[in-house]
């Protein structure tokens, strides 16, 4: 019975080696795109920042959706801007811009 319980133990042990290395990998991918997309968000803000706009992307304030598009007014009396969400259409109240 030694054998056999022997076996088993091997046969485990090698399912979990292979478990294993598969988790690294895994983790490794995971790794990789998070510092990916890390670096994207840093450009994205950089280029923000750089086109005169904020750094932080607007977000919905109804949905929290941050496909929001912001209108720019320019009147007589200053500018304003307007922020429209695209996925469920609410939009602001106009602010005057700074």
């Amino acid at each position: 019975m030694a054998k056999k319980d022997s076996k088993n133990e091997w046969k485990r042990f090698k399912k979990f080696e292979l478990e294993n290395e598969k988790l690294r990998k895994e983790v490794s991918r995971l790794r990789k795109q998070a510092k990916n997309s890390f670096v994207d968000n840093l450009e994205q803000k950089s280029n923000r920042v750089e086109a005169g706009e904020s750094a932080i992307l607007p977000t919905c304030e109804n949905c929290g959706n941050q496909d929001v598009s912001v209108i720019r007014i320019e009147r007589k009396d200053g500018n304003f801007e307007i922020k429209v969400c695209k996925s469920c259409q609410h939009k602001t109240e106009m602010k005057k811009r700074k």
